[in-house]
């Protein structure tokens, strides 16, 4: 039965595997996080964990990519715009469904209209057919 690392032995194991690979790295893509954690026998999430900020320190040292302050930098203007959008998306959809009960009461306006109309004169033609001065023929 194999005995288990603590936590601090783990981390030291990390940080050795990250300063040497740190060493002969040329760019980002030779310093990459699941080649490190491969190499330690530990996942991605147990490495960030145990030495993320180390690890991104030193990662931010290396060309070939955007810092991650870059990266922050660049979501939080994608954030902003998305933002945006969805303000104006949210202002016409208002508009549009003002618009659309705009007219539909004014079409409810007129059905009540004509529907008045019609009933004048249904009583009117009843009130004319009761005192007999309308004549119903079959043909």
């Amino acid at each position: 039965m194999g005995l288990r690392m603590t936590k601090e032995d783990r981390r030291d194991q990390l940080l050795a595997i990250i300063q040497a690979k740190f060493r002969i790295a040329h760019t980002r893509d030779d310093f990459k996080a699941d080649a490190i954690a491969e190499e330690a026998g530990v996942s991605v999430v147990w490495l960030y964990e145990l030495v993320g900020e180390e690890y991104i320190r030193l990662r931010d040292k290396l060309p070939g990519g955007p810092s991650r302050e870059g990266l922050v930098a660049g979501l939080r203007r994608e954030i902003r715009e998305l933002r945006r959008k969805l303000r104006e998306l949210k202002e016409g959809y208002k508009t549009s469904l003002r618009q659309k009960l705009d007219e539909a009461i004014r079409h409810i306006e007129l059905l009540d209209g004509e529907n008045r109309m019609l009933r004048e004169r249904v009583a009117d033609l009843e009130k004319r057919l009761n005192e007999g001065k309308i004549v119903i023929t079959r043909v």
